[in-house]
């Protein structure tokens, strides 16, 4: 179910919130207790600073994990530079509307990338939250040899398997 407590909520908001933690397909969740669960203890603090890191400490040529030197980097918010679109996969309709792409270094290390969130919703996509500060997508997909100087975001390895392997 959707908490709508969260909508006034900004980047550099310092916060507590009180909730539960469980799981949910396999990835750590956790569930607000309900709208009134949010205590804002600070805002317009300055807003995060990305990690800059080497697609090649992540990953290698086949797009396997490389727990030795990327592990530390789940949950972090990364930067990663220079790296060159090679493959994009649009998939579902409607709400379930959604784009990854691969993007690999000079070197041919791989990552994907991919959201949870409203950043690579496309056109077709609509809120199911009635309370979302976004109703539809507007995230236009690379295509295959688009280079990048710069892509930010939360490093995360899924419970799916992919440790190990491809993914």
């Amino acid at each position: 179910q959707a908490t709508s407590g969260f909508t006034s909520l900004i980047a550099g908001d310092l916060v507590e919130i009180t909730g539960v933690v469980g799981m949910f397909n396999g990835a750590t969740q956790f569930q607000p207790l309900n709208n009134n669960s949010i205590n804002i203890l600070s805002g317009s603090n300055p807003s995060f600073t990305a990690q800059r890191v080497k697609v090649g400490d992540l990953n290698d040529q086949n797009q396997v994990n490389k727990l030795s030197t990327g592990e530390q980097w789940e949950g972090a918010f990364i930067e990663v530079r220079n790296v060159t679109v090679t493959n994009v996969n649009q998939f579902g309709s409607g709400v379930s509307a959604r784009v990854e792409f691969t993007v690999a270094d000079s070197l041919g290390n791989s990552m994907q990338i991919y959201d949870f969130f409203l950043a690579q919703k496309l056109s077709s996509w609509t809120t199911k939250n009635p309370n979302s500060p976004a109703t539809t997508g507007s995230f236009v997909a690379p295509s295959v040899g688009t280079f990048y100087n710069s892509i930010k975001g939360v490093v995360e390895h899924s419970g799916n398997g992919c440790t190990g392997g491809t993914g």
